[in-house]
């Protein structure tokens, strides 16, 4: 069904081992196109059929076996992603009148690979979704090759849907995959990674060229950009083209500025000279401010996420706490729910050896940020890490409460108010779960284990909170005037998690949290959420006053 694109694959191998040419990506994607289009006809695939474009979407049957049947579709599009030369050979010289249908087309080709991407994480194979992650990166370097301005936006919004994967950067478990994205944004360059400052002036060049090596220019484009018939007949021309040309200088000189304060500024008095320079300029010129805010916000985003994949490099490469935290919550998402369950009431608490085990060797490291991405959405390892200590602490061993009250510690500084209430969660379940009697050397073990549980700012609670509320705050564009409670920082990160999906402890998660999943409808569970929250604050004091009393056997 798939043969075609197996033998374009063969194909283009074939080419380059005879040639010694690297294929040019543009002619393969144009074949993918064609391939499509033979497949919808023949009813493989259908026209309507849709990609989520985020994780609203519900995981079934029947997105299983959509997923499946897309499978070589898929595995194309990763081939031709990683493919370096892209040339589309765009016909410049035709203007405004240019066409470029490859932007549409690769656009229908992220949606498959993001589509893909969720699939997998659905799947819990993290590293086939960082491969579909890696592609979006791959089709972004392809958009990234025109000489137009429209070209660079374009890309720079392509670049955005990769990032919605960011959070697996933190969830990968090898440095392969997160060293091939990096190697595909090796051509984005720190200070201009779209090309939007150079394009200013190329498409400068190009309308200049247009205008000036005609002897009857065409100005039926401008029509075209207004959607309405323009009458240019009463236009100086020659007056309008060097007012165009002079004003493109300009920004072009603003463009390159690297202060962004002092670029913001001259393009704000350039653009109230706008509407004095003539009818082109203010039709073909777009707006200044927003456009060279995206140029510095894509040098931000690059460099972050470049700096965001060297870290969990570095952090793989070099183990700490954060790696052996991950490495137990993996182990113990690959145990079947039932069969823990059942283990577990038998009294039979073997099946935790191992995830446990990595809980010990991470407590015996510094604590370190688990996750990297400083994205909104409740980190998922926060539910099951907090199901794994309960488990643990539920066979009532001393060893395994101040085991438990060290992950507690650790939980308290990851910067995120789930993790911050999970840490609390802990001690209040093992302070209920002491032994009636304990020998003067198992108490010393207890008030060690809880050294490193902040108590000024209890389990970090407000620190963690202002700082989820800032990332709440940027997703949603909200000014500095608003001032989320607690519950509602809650409720808002866990709702995101919920629709990009979750794991087997999440039920469990949400039922020790107590947070509403509306606290503006359900006022009652938001103010017995509180009440939980005034109590959590108590915890670390009550603690070591019940590990100080007098007790002995």
């Amino acid at each position: 069904m798939m043969l075609g694109m197996v033998l374009a694959t063969f194909l283009q191998c074939a080419i380059m081992s005879v040639t010694g040419t690297p294929p040019n990506a543009a002619d393969a994607w144009r074949d993918f196109f064609q391939e499509i289009e033979f497949l919808q006809e023949q009813h493989v695939v259908v026209d309507d059929i849709e990609y989520p474009w985020d994780y609203f979407y519900e995981w079934t049957t029947e997105t299983q076996s959509r997923h499946e049947s897309l499978a070589p579709l898929v595995q194309r599009a990763h081939e031709i992603a990683a493919m370096d030369q892209c040339d589309w050979e765009l016909e410049y010289d035709l203007g405004y009148d240019m066409t470029m249908p490859h932007m549409s087309q690769l656009r229908d080709v992220q949606r498959l690979l993001r589509f893909s991407m969720y699939c997998e994480v659905e799947r819990g194979n993290t590293s086939d979704a960082i491969e579909s992650m890696n592609s979006l990166l791959g089709v972004t370097a392809h958009h990234n090759t025109t000489d137009t301005i429209i070209g660079s936006l374009v890309t720079a919004s392509s670049f955005a849907m990769a990032l919605d994967g960011e959070e697996l950067i933190d969830a990968a478990s090898d440095t392969s995959g997160l060293e091939a994205m990096l190697n595909t944004m090796q051509d984005f360059d720190s200070f201009d990674p779209f090309g939007i400052r150079a394009n200013i002036g190329k498409e400068h060049d190009m309308v200049k060229n247009l205008l000036n090596n005609s002897e009857d220019p065409n100005f039926s484009f401008i029509s075209d950009i207004m959607q309405n018939e323009v009458d240019v007949s009463s236009w100086d021309m020659r007056a309008e083209i060097e007012n165009y040309s002079k004003t493109m200088t300009q920004m072009e000189a603003i463009f390159q500025m690297t202060d962004e304060d002092e670029a913001l500024l001259a393009a704000k008095a350039l653009q109230e000279e706008m509407g004095a320079l003539g009818n082109l300029t203010f039709l073909l010129i777009n707006p200044l401010n927003k456009l060279l805010e995206t140029a510095f916000q894509a040098s931000r985003d690059v460099q972050r996420f470049k700096d965001l994949i060297q870290q969990k490099i570095k952090t793989l490469q070099s183990p700490n706490s954060a790696t052996y935290f991950l490495k137990a919550v993996e182990r113990y998402n690959e145990l079947d729910p039932e069969e823990r369950v059942k283990s577990l009431a038998a009294g039979d608490w073997s099946i935790l050896n191992v995830p446990v085990a990595l809980l010990s060797r991470a407590v015996e490291m510094e604590p370190t940020k688990i996750t990297l991405a400083d994205t909104p959405a409740t980190p998922l390892w926060i539910a099951s890490l907090l199901s794994l200590t309960l488990d643990m602490v539920g066979q009532g061993n001393v060893e395994d409460i101040a085991l438990a009250l060290q992950v507690a510690g650790h939980m308290s500084q990851q910067d995120r108010i789930a993790s911050s209430l999970s840490a609390a969660c802990i001690v209040r379940h093992v302070m209920d779960s002491f032994p009636e009697q304990l020998a003067n050397e198992e108490l010393e073990q207890l008030v060690k284990a809880t050294r490193s549980i902040p108590a000024a700012d209890e389990f970090m609670i407000l620190a963690s909170a202002k700082s989820d509320s800032r990332r709440l705050a940027e997703f949603i564009g909200a000014d500095q005037t608003w001032k989320p409670s607690i519950g509602h920082i809650m409720a808002e990160t866990m709702k995101l998690r919920e629709e990009q999906g979750v794991c087997d402890a999440w039920n469990f998660f949400v039922e020790k949290m107590g947070v509403p999943d509306n606290p503006l409808k359900n006022d009652w569970k938001l103010k017995k959420f509180n009440s939980m929250l005034q109590e959590a604050k108590t915890l670390p004091l009550a603690l070591r006053k019940k590990l100080t009393r007098p007790r002995g056997r």
